[in-house]
């Protein structure tokens, strides 16, 4: 990850701008995953309601852009996983993703 794909994330994560949720990049409701902040920094088009799940990826191109630019700015470490566990199981808020981000990438 590029210092400056950093800044932005960090910095997206603690505007206010994005209100956090779960289960989706974006959802309908408005709500956003801390992968669709970070899609949406990169300038990719964020559709509303697709899964976070990796697994149903395929079926949506543009859905399927989102995670190949997030995997190719994560650079494998650490993986999206990590960032759905952070951000749906564990419900870290997205200043605690952007203080982790900030202290491990």
């Amino acid at each position: 990850m590029t210092a400056e794909i950093k800044q932005k994330w960090i910095e997206a994560l603690r505007s206010g701008n994005y209100k956090q949720g779960t289960g989706y990049l974006k959802a309908t409701d408005g709500t956003w995953c801390c992968l669709g902040v970070l899609c949406d920094v990169l300038g990719r088009d964020v559709p509303a309601g697709d899964r976070v799940s990796p697994i149903l990826m395929s079926a949506d191109p543009v859905y399927t852009a989102c995670y190949t630019a997030i995997d190719e700015v994560l650079e494998g470490r650490p993986n999206s996983w990590f960032f759905i566990r952070l951000n749906d199981t564990e419900n870290k808020s997205f200043k605690q993703i952007a203080d982790y981000i900030e202290k491990i990438l």
